[in-house]
Order: structure tokens, then C-alpha cells, then sequence
């Protein structure tokens, strides 16, 4: 099975929100150090300023507050810099190409990479509305948009998906 697409941003956009919920680790982990902060800023409110504990949750806040712009900071990073990988400029052109048969999947960006997997080394597929994440590690997956197959090849698909992949995250 061959399939030809342009990649867009939304696609891309979809594909790192499909991501990110599909673990509650990484939404909790985005989100715990902001709601430590706020407790910690709130403490001395309530138990009052002089508290020995308003102290302490002052100087943990501080901490806390480091570790929010660090995990927000670090999460946009990732994201610009897969972006940036993405949509290269020494890109010549817009298309993508990924082959897929009984033994191999072929994901190829022309003039940028091309990369060749077994079915052995994707760990797990997700589908979504709008784009399927086919997983090669925890962190790095393919992308395909679901507009670039039709009924007949999302069939198929999914027959080579539920033959070769282990573990489907839903």
C-alpha cells in the first residue's frame, strides 16, 4: 500500500494534541507544577505570613514556580523543534510518501530523510479524527492524516495494523 500526502501544520498540530492526551502522565505532568505553585502561594494566605510553614511554602513555591516554566518551556521546545524538523526548509517539496506491506514500513520525506521500520519497531498506533500515529519509541512517532486514505486503504490498514502491532493505544 502506497500513500502520498502534504503534511500541514494542522495536521501536525493535531497530531501533537492526539499525543499529548494520550497519556494522562504527560497532560498531569504539564500541569501539576503550576497547581503546586498556586497552592504554595496560597498557603501563606491562609495560615497568614508569619507562619513558619508560610516560610517554608514561600521558598518550595519558588521551586515550583522554576519547575512550571521549565516544563512548559521544555514542551514548547519539543514541539518547535519537530516542527522545525517537519517543515524544513531544504524541503523541495510538500509531498510525503509512506509504503507500507507485510514486512516493512517505508516513511519517506524527500530531500530531508527516509527511514525504514519492521513492524517489530512500532511499539503502538493511535487514531485520531484527523491523523493516525503509528509509534516507533515513547516520544517519536509517523505521522499519516487520515485524509489521505480512502475507505479501501483505511481498511487495509487497519488489517496490517491488527496483524503486526501488539499493543493498539486507543
Amino acid at each position: 500500500m502506497k500513500i502520498q500526502y502534504k503534511l500541514t501544520p494542522a495536521d501536525f498540530g493535531s497530531a501533537f494534541r492526539l499525543h499529548i492526551c494520550q497519556s494522562s502522565i504527560r497532560v498531569i505532568g504539564i500541569a501539576i507544577w503550576p497547581l503546586l505553585t498556586i497552592l504554595c502561594i496560597l498557603t501563606p494566605l491562609i495560615l497568614g505570613p508569619q507562619s513558619r510553614i508560610s516560610e517554608l511554602c514561600i521558598s518550595v513555591g519558588w521551586i515550583f514556580l522554576s519547575a512550571s516554566v521549565l516544563a512548559v518551556g521544555n514542551y514548547f521546545y519539543n514541539v518547535r523543534h519537530s516542527y522545525k524538523n517537519q517543515f524544513h526548509q531544504a524541503r523541495t517539496e510538500g509531498a510525503t510518501f509512506v509504503e507500507m506491506d507485510e514486512d516493512i514500513i517505508l516513511y519517506t520525506v524527500p530531500g530531508i530523510s527516509e527511514s525504514k521500520f519492521s513492524w517489530n519497531a512500532i511499539i503502538g498506533v493511535t487514531e485520531g479524527k484527523k491523523v493516525i500515529l503509528f509509534y516507533v519509541s515513547k516520544g517519536r512517532f509517523l505521522i499519516v492524516p487520515t485524509r489521505a486514505l480512502p475507505s479501501p486503504q483505511h481498511a487495509e490498514l487497519d488489517g496490517l495494523v491488527a496483524r503486526h502491532v501488539t499493543r493498539k493505544r486507543s
